[in-house]
């Protein structure tokens, strides 16, 4: 299928080619970097590193955009299937990788465009922010609070 009939519908909202390029560095492959990811695939972002070292078990399933036939898998693995079950023309870096651990992190976030900082944990969101200012690199973080009673979003755009 091409990107003519795949994007049929919201072509004439946006030119989805303009995004066509950007690469996306999803840090955290869950509820909230799920949903994220697949939303940008289906706006025409069609390049992706994926970072997560999780596995996709039942309690993630009710909130993640990766179903039931997905338990048992790297979320990776499981989320690069769903984006190119979108859209085959995307590409997909999976890293099942601890982002403490990961050493050539900065290195993949020099080669992004924007860092969707979506993981579940402050030491790693910090590493991230820095590495990301370091880079010039903007970023996106947001979180749930506690039992959904609100949240957060905030923006990195570097010169800003």
């Amino acid at each position: 299928m091409n990107d003519d009939k795949l994007f049929a519908r919201i072509a004439p909202l946006f030119d989805v080619g303009l995004l066509s390029h950007t690469r996306v560095l999803i840090a955290g492959c869950g509820s909230g970097g799920s949903q994220v990811a697949l939303q940008l695939a289906m706006a025409g972002i069609c390049k992706f590193s994926l970072f997560d070292a999780d596995v996709l078990e039942a309690e993630n399933v009710i909130r993640h955009a990766c179903g039931l036939r997905y338990l048992g898998q790297l979320k990776v693995d499981a989320l690069a299937d769903t984006l190119l079950d979108r859209n085959p023309a995307i590409e997909v870096d999976r890293h099942n990788v601890d982002l403490m651990d990961c050493n050539d992190l900065s290195a993949h976030i020099r080669r992004s465009t924007v860092v969707v900082l979506a993981t579940d944990n402050d030491p790693t969101r910090y590493r991230l922010n820095q590495l990301c200012v370091e880079a010039k690199i903007g970023f996106v973080v947001g979180r749930v609070f506690t039992r959904g009673i609100g949240g957060e979003v905030f923006s990195y755009r570097p010169g800003e």
